[in-house]
């Protein structure tokens, strides 16, 4: 009893898809925390690696089997709907965390009912699974004239860690890689968009918990190492492909019309010459070219679906803002 009150629930989510040479050390990170009320639980998204058996060796963890890829929101999303915890992590199945990532995390979160969500510091991991202190980013703003990196900058991306960024600071958007939010605010504003399958969607997420007032923080001293893009790589047509794709469909979205039109014919073009000057400087040009006109025809395909989410979210935000009480939840 005394571990409920003092220590509500905290359920931690990763996805598996065909990470194998990184799970067992996810794992082993995620059942050394120190925060002493955590449920656990894997979403295998149909990997073919045989990773699967290596979850099956802990017998504390809760796994469950998707019989298709859902991709990253649609695993998240499955492994929400069985959260039974006050407080819900996401962590990729590629990191590593500190021992005491949940327990500085939920510590900030419980300061104040108007955070919804905190992430910590992220490091590089390399593929052999050694940290570094190179730093992945600490958070990241948003920005609507120029749109480099799906709309926003990333805070200290790629630089050492020589003290900067050991501030509690309030920002606007949390790498997906690791994070933590109230179980609450998805009956608000509902789970994560599954049609970015991968990209994009905590960012999105991330719109819409500040959309409706939540503040999102990052905490300095929840620490965690991330290896990134292990399935994808760092230049790749997969990678430019679901990027741009998820890009596009964020700014039809969620986005005002005057922002709209300015990403297409101002942020948009500039974003797809720096794009396509890299891919030449790489040697990979055409894969990337063909990459963006595919996501181009992707969100035109389903614009019409796309414009009934934004109807739908406009409705809900109303609903939101208009009753906030049935939605906040007091720390």
């Amino acid at each position: 009893m005394r571990n409920s009150i003092n220590f509500p629930l905290c359920s931690i989510i990763t996805v598996n898809y065909n990470s194998k040479p990184y799970l067992k050390n996810c794992l082993d990170s995620l059942e050394k925390q120190t925060y002493p009320n955590c449920e656990i639980i894997v979403v295998d998204n149909a990997s073919t690696d045989n990773s699967i058996e290596i979850v099956k060796k802990y017998p504390k963890i809760k796994l469950i089997e998707n019989k298709i890829n859902l991709g990253f929101a649609g695993g998240m999303n499955t492994g929400i709907r069985k959260a039974k915890g006050k407080y819900v992590a996401m962590i990729d199945s590629d990191t590593i965390a500190d021992r005491n990532w949940i327990s500085e995390l939920i510590k900030v979160m419980k300061s104040n009912k108007s955070i919804g969500i905190v992430g910590g510091k992220i490091y590089l991991l390399t593929p052999k699974g050694e940290k570094t202190n190179s730093l992945r980013y600490v958070g990241g703003k948003l920005h609507k004239f120029f749109n480099f990196y799906l709309l926003g900058s990333k805070i200290g991306q790629n630089k050492e860690d020589t003290g900067l960024y050991e501030n509690l600071i309030e920002v606007d958007f949390i790498h997906g890689c690791g994070f933590l939010v109230r179980n609450d605010i998805f009956n608000g504003i509902g789970l994560m968009d599954e049609e970015y399958f991968m990209y994009g969607e905590e960012i999105d997420w991330c719109y819409r918990v500040r959309d409706v007032g939540y503040k999102i923080f990052y905490v300095p001293s929840a620490i965690i190492w991330h290896v990134g893009s292990p399935g994808v790589g760092k230049v790749s047509y997969k990678k430019t492909y679901y990027v741009q794709r998820s890009n596009i469909r964020l700014i039809l979205k969620l986005f005002e019309l005057h922002w709209i039109i300015w990403y297409v014919f101002f942020s948009g073009i500039l974003h797809m010459f720096l794009k396509l000057s890299y891919a030449m400087i790489k040697g990979v040009f055409t894969d990337d070219l063909r990459a963006i006109y595919d996501a181009v025809k992707w969100n035109i395909k389903n614009i019409k679906k796309t414009l009934e989410v934004r109807k739908e979210w406009k409705i809900r935000k109303m609903k939101i803002l208009k009753n906030k009480e049935l939605f906040y939840v007091h720390a």
